[in-house]
């Protein structure tokens, strides 16, 4: 853009929102991009490599945002649904910025994102979906279930395996 001068070394702040959803915060522009992030197994902010992975990934989004990269709350209950933590997202949005703001729902974020279109829509400026779909075919309804079962059982190699085939 010319006339911008981009920070090329941006700096990651991780925590927790009063909420108790986790969250990486990126840049400092004054619009504000939540992404609701796809699926993940500790429900806490990113750490190590996975910090580093993702601020490269959304590196050139925060040159024109501040980019919140939020999780969900740790130890959901069973039967916790897409729709319950589009609330959850609701709240925050509400508590922690007061004002609608654009949002992109990523992989599983997707369709928490799509619920929280249609139940809070005061709360979007703008909506992205990416790399996501509106429904899971059976097969994929396995995979997850598989998925889940593995990680409840800390079998992380086998998750992985299982999620690249």
């Amino acid at each position: 853009m010319p006339g911008k001068k981009h920070d090329t070394k941006l700096k990651a702040i991780t925590g927790y929102f009063e909420s108790g959803l986790p969250y990486l915060r990126i840049g400092s522009d004054p619009r504000i991009l939540v992404i609701f992030e796809g699926l993940g197994f500790e429900n806490k902010p990113a750490s190590g490599i996975m910090l580093r992975m993702y601020v490269g990934s959304v590196k050139l989004i925060a040159q024109n945002y501040t980019v919140y990269s939020v999780g969900r709350k740790p130890g959901l209950p069973a039967g916790y649904s897409t729709r319950d933590m589009s609330d959850d997202y609701a709240t925050m949005i509400r508590n922690e910025f007061g004002e609608p703001v654009d949002i992109m729902g990523t992989s599983t974020g997707g369709p928490i994102a799509q619920h929280f279109a249609v139940d809070h829509p005061e709360l979007i400026r703008r909506l992205v979906l990416a790399m996501t779909g509106y429904r899971l075919t059976e097969k994929g309804r396995i995979l997850q279930r598989r998925v889940g079962d593995l990680a409840r059982q800390g079998k992380w190699r086998m998750v992985y395996s299982t999620l690249i085939e």
